[in-house]
């Protein structure tokens, strides 16, 4: 069994790429898949979230299934100020799993684009790449695979050999 864990910032693409693997041959040909979204994957603050990361992956452990859109690098950055110790308490956990982690990164291009389109303030572009950058280096931290894939239109091949 591997698993893959999508994360990166808001606009970045998550939902997008995920949109576009649930289409592509590689993921029609699993036998069982589950995607699990940030609504399930992130509650609370510090030690809240760290047991719902055990929860879930106690839950989970029976289907030999790891597939979620933000999960250990997203809980740690947002509700953990980045503490390296649960970082390597959960990938300990996660080892089970054998999951990749995909950093799908965004230029400064694109997420302002992205950003205008959705209405957003054009203001919340370095906002959004200081936090990029904070995962890029909580994403250097790791101990498990983790790739960095930017948001192009190369992105599904590259997670899509991940499956």
């Amino acid at each position: 069994m591997t698993g893959i864990i999508l994360e990166g910032i808001p606009f970045a693409g998550k939902s997008r790429l995920l949109a576009n693997l649930r289409a592509h041959p590689a993921l029609a040909a699993r036998s069982s898949l589950l995607l699990l979204g940030s609504p399930y994957t992130e509650d609370g603050a510090g030690e809240r979230s760290e047991q719902l990361m055990y929860s879930l992956l106690a839950a989970l452990e029976p289907l030999r299934v790891l597939t979620f859109e933000r999960f250990h690098l997203t809980n740690i950055l947002r509700h953990a100020g980045g503490d390296r110790g649960m970082l390597k308490r959960v990938e300990g956990m996660m080892r089970f799993y054998r999951p990749t982690t995909v950093l799908l990164t965004v230029s400064e291009e694109v997420l302002a684009q992205r950003l205008a389109a959705a209405g957003q303030p054009a203001g919340r572009v370095g906002e959004l790449l200081a936090q990029q950058a904070a995962y890029e280096d909580l994403a250097a931290n790791c101990s498990l695979p983790t790739i960095i894939v930017p948001a192009d239109e190369d992105a599904v091949e590259r997670v899509a050999r991940l499956l």
